[in-house]
């Protein structure tokens, strides 16, 4: 199987305390790197992320397919969350997008909450998704990890529905792109959570160094795919080497060689 690299990013790899939303990442260097995919932060609860034009635009420019991420919390509407989430991306191109299932109020601070159980996360995962569903053209994946859709997550048939973004770090210390197949083997049958059949994206690491600055860290993701199955994934018309040709190809053709019709 062929893997593709990418990361995923927000307002952390920009100079969010000086309320600089610029992208500092190396896109440049990211992808002379092999990496070809970049998924960003739309929003989180009810905020649209600062940073997210900036990211995209500069993905987009450097060749990168692109989606986007909605960080999902538990005290406001799945339908309000989803409509900012959608407001944040109109325009953006982006047709892929993901639900990061995560967020647990038990670890809250200063005031720890009771965690919603998975009656009410399932709702609100599911009516997001149906909420997206509607607007964009690609249906929605889901962001988690194991242990947090072994407690919140729903087990029923409609999640084989949304493709798995998975994070699962293992015990290594940072990778880079260049995973070795013995992970994979080990996430495959350990880290997926059920009903989930596979993995689409794999989040493998969040300390990726040496492309934002000298100290920043971005995370690294995996494809379940190479770069032609990736960038169709995100939305991007395959390549199929056609030419297209003008309605007035023929009489461009005669005023620029009159003399191939002589």
């Amino acid at each position: 199987m062929t893997y593709t690299y990418g990361v995923d990013v927000s307002f952390y790899q920009t100079n969010y305390t000086e309320k600089d939303y610029r992208s500092l990442v190396d896109w440049k260097k990211l992808y002379q790197d092999g990496a070809r995919f970049a998924i960003v932060r739309g929003s989180g609860k009810i905020y649209g992320d600062p940073a997210l034009e900036y990211h995209v635009k500069a993905a987009q420019d450097n060749g990168f397919a692109v989606g986007a991420y909605h960080y999902m919390m538990w005290d406001d509407s799945a339908e309000k969350q989803a409509d900012v989430f959608l407001r944040a991306i109109n325009g953006l191109g982006i047709k892929r997008a993901f639900i990061d299932v995560e967020h647990d109020n038990r670890n809250e601070r200063p005031t720890p909450r009771a965690q919603p159980g998975s009656s009410v996360t399932s709702v609100y995962i599911q009516r997001w998704l149906t909420y997206v569903w509607g607007n964009i053209p690609l249906i929605p994946g889901i962001y988690t990890r194991k242990n947090i859709w072994q407690s919140f997550g729903s087990k029923a048939d409609w999640v084989k529905l949304s493709d798995l973004w998975v994070a699962w770090y293992g015990s290594s210390p940072v990778l880079g792109m260049n995973v070795n197949p013995s992970w994979i083997y080990t996430l495959e049958r350990t880290q997926i959570p059920a009903p989930f059949p596979t993995w689409k994206i794999w989040q493998y690491t969040s300390s990726g160094l040496g492309y934002v600055g000298k100290h920043s860290e971005i995370d690294f993701n995996l494809f379940n795919g190479n770069e032609t199955a990736c960038r169709e994934f995100f939305g991007e018309a395959p390549n199929t080497g056609d030419i297209t040709v003008p309605d007035d190809a023929v009489a461009r053709l005669w005023a620029a060689h009159p003399e191939l019709w002589t």
